[in-house]
């Protein structure tokens, strides 16, 4: 891990607008935690600090003068579309988020749509998500 002093986040538009919108429970929810316990989890970037995972959690440090933990991302991206897919799939596999049935199969059609996109075995991509819905591969 480099040397976090070297490191400046920083968050591109684009990439934010990639995220679910927390509710106001889950703002409030995280924030008391923030307050209580302080950053738990490191955020995440991927190069020259582009923060990929955290962009809530970065904004309360901000906000409330915690200091700030991050890491770089563990898998390697070598493009901003694997970077978007790499956030949309670790969003919806996250603990805690509730989705209902509805969003998160439409969550999982966006994933397969960028796999294949990016080039994925389309077969592979089918089963996966045929897999993830619950139903059969020929729906």
């Amino acid at each position: 891990m480099r040397d976090q002093l070297q490191i400046e986040l920083r968050i591109v538009p684009e990439l934010e607008s990639y995220l679910r919108a927390h509710t106001a429970e889950e703002r409030a929810d995280t924030e008391q935690s923030m307050r209580d316990n302080g950053l738990q989890a490191p955020i995440v970037y991927w190069r020259d600090g582009i923060i990929i995972d955290g962009h809530h959690r970065y904004h309360l440090c901000k906000k409330l003068g915690i200091p700030l933990r991050y890491k770089e991302v563990e898998v390697e991206l070598n493009t901003l579309d694997e970077v978007k897919l790499w956030m949309r799939k670790n969003q919806l596999l996250r603990n805690g988020r509730i989705y209902t049935t509805g969003e998160r199969r439409a969550e999982r059609v966006a994933i397969f749509k960028m796999e294949v996109e990016l080039g994925k075995d389309i077969n592979q991509a089918v089963t996966e998500l045929a897999d993830a819905t619950g139903v059969t591969r020929r729906t």
